[in-house]
């Protein structure tokens, strides 16, 4: 058993180190690796970042102005639901008509 696993190595070991000695790369492989890199160094040491100038408009307090008015008109009308919600909603019948006993009481 052992015999046989140490032939199977060395029988593998003999095919990769065969595979790899008859194994040639293209000529031009290793120059367009080396291209390739070189040419993503020089892209990188080129390019400098410029930002645009900010837009007038972004900068006038006009803008914060709208927004408070957009937010008070919002919550008016969150106001006026909700007044028009409470006026729409009913006691059930019994504690309608008790409420209606106490008012006439006082």
């Amino acid at each position: 058993m052992e015999e046989q696993e140490l032939r199977r190595k060395e029988v593998k070991e003999n095919s990769v180190a065969i595979t790899l000695s008859r194994q040639m790369p293209f000529s031009f492989y290793e120059k367009d690796k080396k291209k390739s890199k070189k040419k993503d160094q020089e892209e990188r040491n080129e390019f400098i970042f410029k930002a645009n100038k900010v837009p007038w408009f972004c900068k006038v307090p006009l803008l914060e102005k709208i927004n408070t008015i957009g937010e008070a008109k919002r919550q008016e009308k969150i106001a006026e639901e909700s007044k028009r919600i409470m006026e729409m909603s009913k006691w059930p019948p019994r504690m309608q008509a008790w409420t209606e006993e106490q008012k006439a009481i006082k």
